[in-house]
């Protein structure tokens, strides 16, 4: 047994040692942490991350060894703060423990603030979607007393408050404990108890905690400033004049939770010829005109058909034996069934003489050489929309964000190749329906199934059944999803801070792709 430092701090002697292989931290002479697993930290960090969403806001409260953070920039979140009150342990992430850390503390989405958590959390006046806490052993076995305060009803008000409306709280534990895990159901919201088994002794813990339910004005302020900012000013300022809109939200209530979405209210006044650029209009057509607007809300479901994912696929379906035999979950119009049909611009390489010509930036791999040779081609959906409708026709162009003309014109150049050639899609469910469909492909034909951002509007069960279904198929499996909604271990960081989903093969993830297709950056 080695001693690689020694420190004496305000809480007393600090100590890392290496023995056996791995590295452990003593304080005042008790034992807090090694590097032997890891499995609990990293489990905190998944289930949180899971109920939080694509793109979270993610808080860590102590460093440690460095399981948690290493898990953490294997996601998709978008800022993740760590909380350590220890210098020296930040010190030593960058030396000896770095690997443990995956050397995360040079990731550009990682701040570390060197403070105590109490306090820290008292001045700040950041919300975030996650708050994964480990700064002791859990509520029951206390390492310092001053932790305590984290656990009592006060700290854990404290921690709710620095939750986003929806957020998730969750806190690793050396043991289980009903009675804390009442107590964060009270103080934040439903909570679960997640078990991990350990080598030795009882399993660890984690409580998850969900806050309260957003209301439909935190879902509308939400998505203006996430998911409409710097993107469509005219949906940021419509999603914000519907949050303080008493009437209109009192109505959107009265609907299914899933129909109260700002995506299907903007585009349902689209499709009805109303304004969507200016708020004020907006709240007045849809006062004037609620009983279609509703009717129209309640028959349609957002069923965006982005044509351009296809060159995400096609850098796959080109390596595959062809022909191939594609079959699209969650296909919609069916427009991603055609990717023979267009053209492909990748930098300067070209491929194809189709249209729409369609541009991705490539990154980490060679272009593809060809357009894949499909001998047939199906969708499943649950309500699929024909081209040749010109009410399914205006339905997707009413689908597009108001300042995306881009989109709209390639949209209408896919649409007339699927009018050419309508494709076989079929009404049905991912799970219950696929087998009889997928029986269908021709013999010969290598047959194909994927989809592309379809996954997170099935509820968990259900999507891991279709996961486990899949697998089984005599087929390839192409996703393009968020990695939030299928789990890939280690990662890469994703470029920059846009939004990614990841693409794969047959469960093996093999890029990071942007949602509508314009960039593929292809893993070391």
């Amino acid at each position: 047994m080695d001693t690689v430092e020694r420190v004496t701090t305000d809480r007393g002697e600090l100590v890392l040692r290496h023995r056996n292989g791995h590295y452990e931290l003593i304080s005042n002479g008790v034992f807090l942490m090694d590097t032997r697993s890891g499995d609990s930290e990293r489990a905190m960090i998944r289930e949180a991350l899971a109920a939080a969403g694509p793109r979270p806001r993610l808080l860590i409260g102590g460093l440690g060894v460095g399981f948690s953070l290493a898990e953490a920039v294997r996601s998709d979140a978008a800022e993740i703060v760590v909380v350590e009150i220890e210098p020296a342990v930040v010190n030593w992430h960058r030396g000896v423990l770095r690997p443990y850390s995956a050397g995360a503390l040079d990731d550009p989405r990682v701040r570390v603030v060197t403070a105590d958590l109490i306090a820290w959390l008292e001045t700040t006046t950041d919300r975030y979607d996650a708050i994964c806490l480990d700064v002791d052993n859990g509520p029951d076995w206390i390492v310092f007393a001053a932790n305590s305060r984290l656990y009592a009803p006060a700290g854990l008000d404290l921690l709710r408050a620095r939750l986003t409306p929806g957020g998730v709280l969750a806190i690793w534990s050396a043991a289980d404990s009903p009675r804390f895990a009442a107590e964060l159901d009270r103080a934040v919201g439903p909570t679960r108890t997640v078990r991990i088994p350990v080598p030795r002794g009882e399993p660890d813990v984690v409580h998850v905690a969900s806050s309260a339910i957003m209301t439909t004005a935190m879902t509308y302020a939400e998505f203006a400033a996430r998911e409409a900012a710097g993107e469509s000013p005219a949906y940021e300022q419509l999603a914000t004049a519907v949050s303080h809109d008493a009437r209109l939200l009192a109505r959107l209530d009265t609907l299914p939770a899933a129909k109260r979405q700002p995506n299907l209210i903007f585009a349902v006044v689209q499709f009805l010829g109303g304004p969507v650029t200016d708020p004020a209009a907006f709240l007045e057509f849809t006062a004037a005109n609620w009983s279609v607007v509703e009717e129209h809300i309640r028959a349609r479901a957002t069923q965006t058909n982005e044509p351009a994912r296809c060159a995400l696929l096609l850098p796959v379906l080109a390596t595959l034996p062809q022909p191939l035999a594609l079959l699209e979950v969650g296909a919609s119009a069916g427009l991603n069934l055609f990717p023979d049909r267009y053209a492909y611009r990748y930098g300067e390489h070209r491929i194809g003489d189709g249209e729409p010509v369609l541009d991705c930036t490539l990154t980490g791999a060679a272009p593809p050489d060809r357009v894949p040779e499909v001998a047939w081609r199906a969708g499943l959906d649950l309500n699929p929309l024909d081209v040749t409708d010109p009410a399914d026709a205006r339905w997707l162009q009413a689908l597009i964000w108001p300042e995306q003309e881009h989109r709209r014109a390639r949209l209408r150049a896919a649409a007339r190749v699927a009018a050419a050639d309508p494709p076989h899609l079929v009404r049905g469910d991912l799970v219950d329906d696929l087998p009889a469909l997928a029986a269908q492909a021709p013999a010969g034909a290598t047959l194909v199934v994927f989809h592309t951002s379809v996954l997170y509007q099935v509820p968990a069960a259900r999507r891991q059944a279709f996961i486990d279904l899949v697998r089984g198929l005599p087929a390839h499996w192409i996703a393009v999803e968020n990695p939030s909604v299928i789990a890939h271990d280690n990662l890469p960081n994703p470029p920059g801070e846009t939004l990614h989903n990841v693409l794969s093969l047959d469960g093996k993830p093999l890029a990071w792709a942007r949602a509508h297709g314009d960039a593929l950056t292809w893993f070391g």
